[in-house]
């Protein structure tokens, strides 16, 4: 997995774009997965993914009755601050949570083959 130093350069916008992309692309990584054997592993890592979610989403106090609606909910109030208005810690951990989330999709893309 990669380091925040790996996204620096990542603006509040673009994380945005991806917190919002992230309950699409669970579902898309999942219904991808045909062998019953992986579909466990996948399963456990789109959990992962979406406690992510919530746990990005509770960095900015959103709170939300589910993953995908944390995820939405959370792009809107990202969006909402201004990108000068960022402090480097929240910064940070959204951008450690996205790396984090991403990784898990990209897990269950891997055992979808």
């Amino acid at each position: 997995m990669g380091t925040v130093s790996d996204v620096s350069d990542t603006s509040p916008g673009d994380l945005a774009v991806a917190f919002r992309s992230f309950p699409r692309r669970i579902d898309q990584a999942l219904a991808a997965v045909d062998d019953p054997a992986a579909r466990a592993g996948a399963e456990a890592h789109a959990r992962a993914a979406r406690d992510g979610l919530v746990a990005a989403a509770a960095l900015l106090d959103v709170r939300a009755g589910d993953p995908a609606g944390a995820a939405l909910a959370l792009a809107d109030k990202i969006t909402g601050v201004h990108p000068d208005a960022w402090d480097d810690v929240t910064l940070a951990g959204l951008r450690r949570s996205a790396l984090a989330i991403g990784a898990e999709v990209r897990a269950i893309a891997d055992l979808a083959g």
